[in-house]
């Protein structure tokens, strides 16, 4: 049961980091017409809209990041993560099924280069899986427990960073192979 509490911490802590990241990256007003060409391309028509839904989908994002800090609360935060990565999944799809493979999705702010792609369906849908995994409630004791949650969450952060950079070259690759 240990092994369990850690896992659950581990993936609460990496979807924390993952969560208040990019619901900063949204806050932040030197990205704020970078995410209006972003929400306009997943078609929000309104330019008020596409103008004030990332600030507060940056909002809901942080909130939802701290929810899952907190035992107590991490039910709550898992199924809040859960509903967003489901939709992000199906934002993604969607742009998949119209063809905009090329489209940038936003994931990591205007720094970010990932591309709309199968790839990144994937990601989404093992990130939502993770949130899944997170709705359990579980009790950890003690400092060593926490301690190794906390490492797993730093290894879980290079290995979503480490993909995320993956993407971002085969998506240059296929570019230049085209060009």
């Amino acid at each position: 049961m240990e092994l369990v509490s850690v896992l659950v911490n581990a993936a609460a802590l990496f979807l924390l980091w993952l969560f208040v990241a990019a619901g900063s990256h949204k806050l932040q007003s030197n990205n704020s017409e970078y995410y209006e060409v972003i929400f306009a391309g997943y078609g929000i028509q309104s330019a008020f809209l596409a103008q004030q839904l990332p600030k507060l989908v940056g909002v809901i994002e942080v909130v939802v990041g701290m929810l899952l800090l907190v035992p107590a609360l991490r039910p709550w935060g898992a199924a809040a993560a859960a509903v967003i990565l489901a939709a992000y999944a199906l934002l993604i799809l969607l742009q998949l099924l119209q063809g905009k493979s090329g489209m940038d999705c936003g994931c990591a702010g205007p720094d970010g280069e990932i591309k709309i792609s199968p790839a990144l369906l994937l990601r989404n849908l093992v990130l939502l899986s993770l949130a899944v995994f997170c709705w359990q409630a579980v009790v950890t004791v003690g400092v060593m427990p926490w301690l190794i949650s906390v490492l797993a969450a730093t290894v879980l952060i290079l290995v979503y960073l480490s993909g995320e950079q993956l993407m971002v070259t085969a998506q240059r690759i296929q570019l230049i192979q085209r060009g």
